[in-house]
């Protein structure tokens, strides 16, 4: 009889032994586990979608900056609330890309234009000028112009102010790419050729500025314009179109003839 309580100890003893061990080994493999898990937590947040900045600050990013023509980011980008100045028209969508620009009012290299006809696109939101966005995509150089594309809206504020237009005293500061994607203005300029439809859609003035009919068929609304006509004020986004710097009005508004009052406005 004691021989079997002396076994019957040594059995519970060892069962005892081995559910210990059984602990020990599985709460190292949790820890284990949980390291894994926040390495590669730690490794998406320092590849693929970045985190939210500034047009200014993406502009600066080298992989940005150094982009040949033709090359796309291997990276995707966030902006993060940056203010909608000019919608380029589509025919079977509701536009072709938007021209954005931080809010902060910072002007130089902190523009962007926002294509929506490359790379697909998911939730197409309305949108108008004024309309304060954070989108993601990667970059491309088209052309010389910097374009987000294959983008997703992330968040749409409705309703705000369109931006001020950012007068320039030259023209040479258009065509220093300083201003791709700003709305801009440029005062006293006199016409050199105003023949659109003759000029792929472009006027010119004795400046060397060309305008651009991309988001507003000027010509239709201003059909007698003459050579040696002064404007008094040229409004429009700057934007590259066939590897030309051109300001692109986005309305009536936007060009005022000598006597007609004030323009720039949304």
């Amino acid at each position: 009889m004691k021989l079997w309580k002396t076994l019957v100890g040594m059995l519970a003893a060892t069962f005892l032994l081995v559910a210990c061990g059984d602990d020990g080994p599985s709460e190292t493999s949790d820890a284990g586990n949980n390291a894994d898990m926040n390495m590669t937590e730690d490794v998406q947040d320092d590849g693929g979608t970045q985190e939210g900045m500034s047009i200014k600050d993406l502009r600066g990013i080298d992989a940005v900056a150094n982009l040949q023509q033709g090359a796309t980011t291997d990276d995707q980008f966030t902006i993060s609330r940056v203010v909608v100045s000019a919608l380029e028209p589509g025919q079977n969508r509701p536009y072709l890309g938007v021209y954005v620009q931080d809010s902060s009012g910072d002007s130089e290299n902190s523009g962007l234009f926002v294509t929506a006809n490359s790379g697909g696109m998911t939730g197409l939101p309305p949108l108008s000028a004024g309309d304060v966005v954070s989108v993601s995509g990667r970059i491309q150089n088209d052309g010389g112009q910097l374009e987000m594309t294959r983008v997703e809206f992330q968040d749409v504020a409705e309703g705000g102010s369109p931006p001020s237009p950012v007068r320039l005293s030259e023209v040479s500061a258009v065509e220093s790419g300083d201003y791709d994607g700003i709305f801009v203005r440029l005062d006293s300029q006199t016409v050199a050729t105003w023949e659109p439809s003759n000029n792929g859609g472009t006027a010119e003035f004795d400046s060397g500025l060309v305008i651009g009919s991309t988001l507003y068929e000027f010509a239709t609304d201003y059909p007698d314009v003459s050579s040696g006509e002064t404007l008094s004020e040229v409004n429009g986004v700057v934007g590259v179109i066939d590897g030309e710097r051109r300001v692109l009005p986005r309305n009536e508004g936007d060009l005022v003839t000598a006597g007609s009052g004030s323009g720039g406005g949304g």
